[in-house]
């Protein structure tokens, strides 16, 4: 899972052979601002990142599923802002996020609604193994 918060962007797998999760980061700033949510008494003495020089991600850590909940719950209850893109302070990193914006808008663009499109069944959408029709307004 890919996760961009205004403070960073991170990646999330299930750690091979066990039930943890590894949280990765490309920046070690984004994965601190992880970890300071973490932590009930925020604190840089937490010894938990670690490096992997050989990876896409080279900022690494492990985290429980429950820790990364309450993650999730903590920046679910932050948004304040009416525009995302807008609400990141490092710029550099806002032009990365509007990349990917960009190119997800011109994938979305074959999805989108026309007029001869009205129900879900026209594009192709299933649900539960179910076409599903949208309800007329």
């Amino acid at each position: 899972m890919w996760v961009a918060t205004n403070e960073g962007w991170v990646s999330v797998v299930k750690q091979r052979g066990t039930d943890e999760l590894l949280v990765r980061a490309r920046s070690e700033a984004h994965l601190i601002c992880v970890l300071l949510y973490l932590q009930e008494h925020p604190s840089l003495e937490d010894d938990r990142i670690f490096i992997d020089l050989d990876a896409d991600y080279p900022y690494r850590m492990y985290v429980t599923r429950e820790e990364f909940k309450r993650y999730m719950n903590t920046q679910i209850n932050r948004i304040d802002y009416d525009n995302f893109k807008a609400s990141v302070p490092d710029k550099t990193y806002a032009r990365a996020l509007n990349d990917v914006w960009y190119t997800m808008y011109q994938w979305g663009i074959q999805h989108r609604p026309t007029e001869e499109y009205t129900t879900l069944d026209d594009y192709g959408m299933v649900y539960d193994n179910e076409r599903i029709a949208y309800e007329e307004e």
